[in-house]
């Protein structure tokens, strides 16, 4: 099982637990009108909080 801890989708952005994002962090995003800002948006929450942004299928089993 695997829960998403940030949601950047529909013009918003929810990180669950608050504050900036976390290494670890799981982020939702949604095939939306709004897409390409929520992405750049999630990248740029990313880049602040020094991390750097992986797909999930190089760390599950």
């Amino acid at each position: 099982m695997l829960t998403a801890t940030a949601d950047f989708s529909w013009g918003r952005s929810n990180i669950y637990h608050g504050g900036a994002l976390r290494p670890g962090d799981v982020v939702l995003l949604h095939f939306t009108d709004t897409l390409a800002s929520d992405l750049q948006r999630a990248l740029t929450a990313a880049e602040a909080a020094g991390l750097t942004p992986a797909g999930l299928t190089g760390y599950l089993p």
